[in-house]
């Protein structure tokens, strides 16, 4: 991602327009509350991160970090700002304007040291989002001066290689000055964002908890509410899966998509490595020629080989290999005019691509 609010090829979910007052989003994402609270069939407390699929809720992991933002780096790490100073031992502590990374078995580990970046006392990072080029994308609670640059809490701001700039004004875009930023990603057109007040913006009404995605100016669109959200709960932030890659198609000597005969019938496919970082496992689809639009899921997991074997399913078969990781799968390659051909109607998984891997 070059761009927060740059297009892309994202989550299919996102290319329909979803309005009403109530209305449940298929792409899975994280989450976190502010305080304890019941989601769906889930206890959550404020040091974990949940996992949202529409309105079912499932634990996926114990931070031991009170979470005041998040994000998903591209190779799984969580990135968290702590709500409140927390603990990192020998008596030093993760501050609210501190960036800290943690792994799948809660290892942390400081990522952004807040004070040394700039961020003066008092100002604590309360919406988050992470790009695949190392840039940090954030969001300010309280208005925030860093070298004569002013920040509003409605602001989006980009942090790369040290510098921090203004990608979105607030403000200009109609949201009011008592409103504050607490939860940021990116959508295919531009940010998705949730506030913790009620707002209007043009005609569309939003409250805490709810998914907005901002699409130009006067152009907002809800994207996810749940109805049964606690109403003594606010969204701490939330967090798309990493977008998925796409397997190299030749270029500069990498390794296409290879199919080789294997003795009898069978067929073996090899291929190289995805090239998003956060990719684990493959896909493979089968396809008739001429009916290049509906191949059909052969294997929903590779178990991260590179390699299979295959019994073709009928004769005149053309077979394409998605990466996934997992939550979401990448791209099915691209048309001869450099468009991403469309997923399967049959997906194993829903689809994000990487912008860097176009």
């Amino acid at each position: 991602m070059t761009s927060m609010l740059r297009r892309r090829a994202l989550p299919g979910a996102l290319l329909a327009v979803l309005t009403g007052s109530s209305t449940s989003w298929a792409m899975p994402y994280h989450l976190a509350v502010d305080v304890p609270a019941r989601l769906g069939s889930v206890d959550a407390t404020p040091t974990q991160v949940v996992q949202s699929t529409g309105a079912a809720y499932a634990l996926e992991q114990e931070t031991g970090i009170p979470i005041g933002a998040l994000a998903q780096l591209p190779d799984g790490r969580w990135l968290i700002a702590p709500s409140e100073p927390a603990p990192a031992g020998g008596g030093v502590f993760y501050y609210p304007r501190d960036l800290v990374a943690v792994d799948s078995v809660g290892q942390a580990s400081l990522y952004l040291d807040g004070g040394a970046a700039g961020i003066p006392p008092g100002t604590a990072i309360d919406a988050l989002a992470a790009g695949l080029q190392g840039e940090v994308y954030l969001s300010f609670d309280v208005p925030t001066t860093i070298l004569g640059q002013n920040f509003g809490p409605s602001d989006i701001v980009a942090l790369l290689d040290g510098v921090f700039t203004l990608l979105w004004d607030g403000s200009a875009e109609g949201v009011p000055v008592y409103a504050n930023l607490v939860g940021l990603d990116a959508t295919n057109a531009g940010p998705l964002m949730t506030f913790d007040v009620p707002l209007t913006l043009s005609s569309m009404e939003s409250l805490p908890g709810d998914l907005i995605s901002w699409e130009g100016t006067d152009s907002w669109v809800l994207l996810n509410r749940d109805p049964t959200w606690p109403a003594d709960a606010h969204l701490r932030d939330f967090a798309l899966p990493p977008p998925g890659g796409a397997v190299p198609d030749g270029e500069n000597g990498s390794v296409p998509l290879i199919v080789t005969p294997a003795g009898g019938d069978r067929l073996r496919l090899s291929w190289g490595v995805s090239c998003a970082p956060g990719d684990n496992d493959y896909e493979v689809y089968e396809g008739i020629i001429g009916s290049f639009a509906s191949p059909l899921p052969v294997l929903c997991s590779t178990g991260g080989l590179t390699s299979v074997v295959i019994t073709p399913g009928a004769a005149n078969t053309f077979y394409i290999v998605v990466p996934r990781n997992s939550l979401v799968e990448g791209s099915y390659g691209t048309r001869s005019d450099g468009t991403e051909r469309p997923p399967s109607p049959f997906a194993c998984l829903e689809q994000t691509v990487a912008l860097a891997c176009q």
